[in-house]
């Protein structure tokens, strides 16, 4: 099977965000995983964001490589041209679909008229797909009842969680440098989406935080900034750090020395952090809803995100249950091990290779 790759999320906003990790991952486990098969780069070109410029540069590469199937691993980048499916002439496409956020979300996300229409042409291009590549059941079922698309053409694949993220020693130096004097919680994540709820955690953890004898910090790893969300929960300077961003070096040495991660965000499309907490040895908190439910129930303490007393108690509970903590670090490391790259990666592979009617074996 030859697989021709879109790589503009290295080129775009995605690079280094969790959508353009998840890309990488993929792509890197799918190369890994082997059988055979190839799969070819497809740089931008020189006029990535020019319409003819774009379909000009994919229709010579599909012409002279003659592809199986075409992957998006990032259909929604903002102005990029779609591919037109008379560009691609016997060639399959395949995209990968994260999330379906704006569709439950709109007033939030589709306000402007111009995003709008981008945002819906990307829905018509990926209904269609030949094959879509989901990243949790959550995805699925959220793509067939809101966008319309056919459930046969849907493979659940999950996200990949990279072998660097496991347990293992605390850079205590890397820690003071930030800022961190003792016990702490950490949320990674965006700050000005209003979807993941950084308001309700913060209200949460000066509640928690005011009930416990000891005087634990929250990190926040994030690449925005913070300014007056702390003073209206009630907090110090010194109570919340924002790091700003962090290599995923660093990260991994915060996800290991946190006493857990906060993760109560009112929607998601899979949960990465969730996964690469739980793959550090970290308890996590997250909440009862969309594919948070799916990938951490039984691995997580799980919360109403509308509730800041649910927040709340279930963060006191960390703090101060031992038992409980080691409970999930024992069942998050076993349930990480689904989304690790070699599964995910042949669950990927398969799918790819049943779309262009090759054995999946």
């Amino acid at each position: 099977m030859k697989v021709a790759v879109d790589m503009l999320h290295q080129h775009s906003v995605s690079k280094g965000g969790g959508i353009g990790r998840y890309a990488d991952d993929l792509i890197a486990g799918l190369v890994r995983h082997g059988r055979g098969d190839q799969y070819l780069p497809v740089a931008p070109g020189p006029r990535p964001f020019h319409p003819v410029g774009w379909a000009n540069h994919l229709k010579r590469f599909i012409t002279v490589e003659r592809p199986d199937i075409f992957l998006l691993p990032s259909p929604f980048e903002w102005q990029r041209p779609l591919p037109r499916r008379g560009a691609l002439g016997a060639c399959k496409l395949a995209a990968v679909l994260y999330d379906l956020i704006p569709l439950r979300f709109p007033d939030t996300y589709l306000g402007n008229a111009k995003r709008q229409r981008w945002y819906y042409n990307t829905i018509a291009l990926l209904r269609d797909c030949d094959l879509i590549l989901a990243n949790s059941e959550a995805t699925r079922q959220d793509a067939v009842h809101l966008a319309g698309m056919d459930s046969s053409r849907i493979a659940v694949i999950y996200g990949i969680v990279d072998d660097r993220f496991a347990p293992g020693p605390v850079d205590r130096g890397l820690l003071a440098h930030l800022g961190i004097t003792g016990e702490y919680a950490l949320y990674v994540g965006a700050l000005k989406d209003p979807r993941k709820n950084l308001s309700h955690l913060l209200e949460a953890f000066a509640a928690a935080r005011a009930s416990l004898a000891t005087r634990p910090q929250l990190v926040i790893v994030s690449k925005e900034s913070l300014r007056h969300l702390p003073v209206r929960a009630g907090l110090s300077p010194g109570d919340v750090i924002v790091t700003g961003p962090l290599p995923d070096d660093g990260l991994i040495h915060l996800y290991r020395g946190a006493s857990f991660l906060a993760h109560p965000s009112l929607w998601e499309g899979l949960g990465l952090t969730v996964l690469e907490a739980m793959a550090c040895g970290t308890p996590v908190l997250t909440s009862a809803t969309s594919s948070l439910l799916e990938v951490a129930s039984g691995s997580a303490e799980l919360v109403d995100p509308g509730s800041v007393a649910s927040i709340a108690g279930a963060m006191t509970t960390l703090w101060c249950d031992p038992q409980r903590c080691a409970e999930l670090r024992t069942n998050g490391l076993e349930r990480v091990q689904a989304f690790r790259w070699a599964p995910v990666a042949g669950r990927a592979s398969a799918a790819l290779r049943s779309c262009v009617g090759l054995s999946a074996e």
